[in-house]
């Protein structure tokens, strides 16, 4: 009888080991998620509530977008590393229209955090704190990840 116990057990221990970690992308859906759920449960007020979940949608779209124009921009430099034939002007241009995009981005960030700051009071704020933390280090795991 002991021996068909230690069988289950090991067959237990087994079934848990050989299922499959979940992904950066799973893991940053899962952050993303309980934070929308923390801000929810936070935010008192139904309609501030689903304005915040809104900006943290759009917070993740510029994380994702600027990870993309990075990748974007290496991949750039790196053609026109490999064209020995390429002229100070054609890098000239990719420097300014990189520059230009991520003036961009900035703008929009920032113009984001400043909606999200006056959707919260500082005790919101302040509780949100880990789940924010959690989320973006999640998130900036996996559109940094090549």
């Amino acid at each position: 009888m002991s021996a068909l116990a230690l069988v289950a057990v090991l067959g237990a221990f087994a079934a848990c080991a050989s299922k499959p970690k979940p992904t950066l992308e799973q893991r940053a859906e899962a952050e993303m998620q309980a934070f929308k759920a923390q801000v929810r449960k936070t935010v008192t007020d139904p309609a501030r509530a689903d304005r915040l979940v809104a900006a943290v949608d759009e917070c993740e779209r510029i994380v994702r977008q600027a990870a993309s124009m990075a990748q974007d921009y290496r991949t750039k430099v790196q053609a026109l590393d490999a064209d020995y034939s390429a002229t100070r002007a054609e890098y000239a241009a990719l420097f300014r229209q990189q520059g230009a995009q991520r003036a961009a981005l900035i703008q929009q960030a920032l113009a984001l955090r400043g909606q999200i700051t006056t959707l919260t009071t500082n005790s919101e704020w302040e509780q949100l704190k880990q789940a924010r933390l959690s989320a973006l280090e999640e998130l900036l795991g996996v559109v940094s990840t090549p």
